[in-house]
């Protein structure tokens, strides 16, 4: 007699099984776990209230992430998350590097941070938003890829940011995406920024993966980098069957804790895109 999955190995199986296929029924899920039906289904009705999948007629599927909503609607988006990430982020900052980072709204938190450190930085960034901040403090050499601007990201990219990118050496590039799977590692919703984060990879000594929770089960369009590419991982999850198939591929993970005083500390200390001139 075959035993039974647990609970945690038969969730993460399913999840396993959708970043593969995207889609899946109740029924052909049902069989491949060897559990009931009704099983499945309250399997597939706990990953989707904890945000993993949309569950659809009959079955599930992955859930799409918020890459096509406009800057100023996803800055908001897992805020707490995005800031004690950041905050993680901020150990691996030694006086006198380089890094790259791209755009994204996980990245503009770490700007954020950023902009109170007193040591000498360079910094090349394709983040319209994150290097306004960063050219606020006299310590850092702040460089934007010069590119074709996307409005709705804030964000420049094209064949001349790849050039400009392609002319540097970063130390570590820290690089926020729309998903990441240890299947598929980091994608994109748009070409142009998955190309962005790849030149910025391959340039860089390190790269470090600054990805929130509702990420982790997502694949987008356009693939950028395997986990083979990415040395670390920082989030901030509870769920142990998120983690733990990164940690099977040798990948560092770091789990920030969501500390609700340094998010709101950290907010405070806000520089916004509309109040710069």
């Amino acid at each position: 007699m075959t035993r039974e999955l647990d609970t945690f190995t038969r969730r993460s199986i399913i999840l396993k099984k959708l970043n593969f296929e995207n889609s899946k029924s109740v029924f052909s899920l049902s069989k491949e776990c060897n559990v009931s039906l009704a099983t499945i289904r309250r399997d597939l009705n706990a990953l989707e209230k904890e945000g993993s999948l949309l569950r659809t007629h009959g079955g599930a599927t992955l859930k799409s992430s918020a890459s096509n909503q406009r800057f100023t609607t996803r800055e908001n988006i897992s805020k707490e998350e995005k800031i004690q990430i950041a905050h993680s982020a901020l150990e691996f900052i030694k006086p006198g590097i380089s890094i790259a980072m791209n755009d994204g709204t996980t990245n503009y938190y770490f700007s954020k941070l950023l902009l109170n450190l007193k040591k000498n930085l360079t910094i090349i960034t394709s983040g319209i938003n994150t290097a306004i901040v960063l050219s606020e403090n006299k310590n850092f050499l702040c460089y934007l890829a010069g590119g074709q601007v996307k409005n709705s990201v804030l964000a420049t990219s094209g064949s001349h940011a790849e050039n400009m990118i392609e002319s540097y050496n970063p130390d570590i590039a820290f690089i926020s995406a729309d998903g990441f799977t240890p299947q598929q590692g980091l994608t994109f919703a748009y070409e142009g920024e998955a190309n962005i984060a790849k030149k910025m990879i391959k340039r860089s000594k390190k790269s470090i993966a600054l990805i929130t929770e509702e990420k982790l089960n997502i694949i987008e369009n356009i693939s950028s980098a395997s986990c083979k590419e990415v040395d670390i991982l920082i989030t901030c999850s509870k769920k142990d069957y998120l983690l733990k198939p990164f940690k099977e591929k040798k990948m560092k993970v770091i789990n920030a804790k969501i500390n609700k005083k340094t998010a709101k500390d950290s907010n405070s200390n806000v520089i916004k895109f509309n109040d710069a001139r």
